[in-house]
């Protein structure tokens, strides 16, 4: 674990064989096989960072880091260890991935990291919570055929956003996905209906806004 010059903190996450899926190439490459979690500076008074070997339960926006070329959760918005859950939002309930938390300064070295303090200078290349950066923010992914999901998310203000769910008999055509401009918070919400006949199962949902792109799942029950 690192805290990052951007003030997020940086956890490596070695995660239980069940969520392997959920690593690109690039946490291979550059991250020794563990998954990236990072904690943003207005969630650290709530969520509770996790002990070096701690097993937990992390729940966020599932992201596909194209600056880096691996995948992470970022950010993180409940972590649940030894028993105890922190959060920041009543939609984080269920759990995103488990594993265990590891070095980030000796796993992910930068240029400008400290090995020995556990921190960056202010010359790290991290840009990830800046002003254009797309976050998913409240969502109700957890439904049964018939309900109404949605989700959430944040970019930058106009920004245009794009939403594709992959069901199993391939993208959904509903037009509560149609594209959307973010309003001047830069928030962007969908809402639609999942069909009757919609096969139970975790289906990937791609959102894209302001040169951005995250991945998330909608579970069908």
């Amino acid at each position: 674990m690192r805290h990052e010059a951007d003030h997020d903190y940086h956890l490596d996450i070695k995660v239980d064989s069940q969520y392997k899926n959920l690593l690109a190439s690039g946490n291979y490459k550059y991250q020794h096989g563990y998954l990236v979690v990072e904690i943003i500076p207005m969630d650290q008074p709530y969520v509770t960072i996790p002990q070096k070997g701690q097993h937990a339960t992390f729940t966020g926006a599932w992201v596909d880091d194209k600056d880096h070329g691996w995948n992470e959760i970022h950010p993180a918005w409940l972590v649940n260890g030894k028993g105890k859950i922190s959060y920041t939002s009543t939609a984080a309930k269920k759990s995103v991935i488990t594993g265990i938390c590891g070095n980030g300064d000796k796993d992910c070295p930068t240029s400008s990291s400290n090995t020995n303090s556990g921190s960056s200078s202010s010359g790290s290349s991290k840009t990830s919570t800046s002003s254009s950066a797309l976050a998913i923010t409240s969502s109700n992914l957890f439904v049964s055929p018939g309900q109404y999901a949605s989700v959430t998310v944040k970019t930058k203000p106009g920004a245009q956003g794009q939403i594709e769910v992959d069901y199993k008999s391939g993208p959904s055509k509903s037009s509560s996905l149609n594209p959307k401009a973010a309003n001047g918070s830069g928030y962007i919400t969908w809402e639609w209906k999942v069909g009757t006949r919609t096969s139970s199962g975790n289906w990937t949902v791609k959102i894209s806004a302001g040169g951005k792109t995250i991945q998330t799942t909608l579970h069908v029950k």
